[in-house]
């Protein structure tokens, strides 16, 4: 899968490899520090792990930094992965849009209406990242300059964005400067 690995950071993972897996190898240092081998392969794969979300911008968000609301739910996640920048919770009035995957034209119009009606406002829009209304909601939100934060149904890494077909959209909503949050591990 090294294919997969962003060339600025596989460059490095290669010399961590190196120092801390091979050179003890190849210094002898295996038959008095076996207990050691298993080290070096975790401190690789943190390292990895690192630039890996570093690569992706994705962070990790804590109960702690969970906005109030959130953790008034029954079951809430115990942490959040997210990517992009989030909006501060408390300047914000954070607004849901749910409906139907293949809506009506009329449904279409009055969500766009009432999307573009709260341009200029401090609101964010949520939806998840299901096509119909999910992306017709973003979509008008990006058109109309307001943040929106997507939560698909799967993790955040590029290779399992779902749908597919809206990969595209959860970038714009990236580039526009708004995120994408999951309880899912990243791949």
């Amino acid at each position: 899968q090294e294919e997969n690995i962003a060339p600025e950071i596989r460059n490095n993972i290669i010399i961590l490899f190196i120092i801390q897996f091979l050179w003890p190898i190849k210094t002898g240092f295996v038959q008095n520090y076996k207990k050691h081998i298993t080290v070096y392969i975790i401190n690789c794969q943190d390292y990895l792990f690192l630039c890996y979300n570093l690569y992706m911008n994705m962070q990790i968000l804590e109960q702690a930094d969970f906005p109030i609301r959130l953790t008034e739910i029954p079951k809430p996640p115990e942490k959040l992965y997210y990517r992009g920048t989030l909006p501060n919770w408390d300047e914000y009035v954070f607004l849901a849009v749910v409906g139907s995957r293949n809506y009506t034209s009329y449904g279409r119009d009055v969500a766009e209406k009432l999307i573009a009606s709260l341009a200029g406002h401090p609101v964010v829009i949520v939806s998840g990242l299901a096509l119909g209304t999910d992306a017709l909601a973003h979509k008008s939100a990006l058109s109309h300059g307001i943040k929106t934060n997507a939560v698909p149904g799967s993790g955040l890494d590029d290779s399992v964005t779902a749908p597919r077909t809206n990969y595209a959209l959860a970038q714009d909503i990236l580039t526009a400067g708004g995120a994408l949050l999951s309880e899912f591990d990243p791949k």
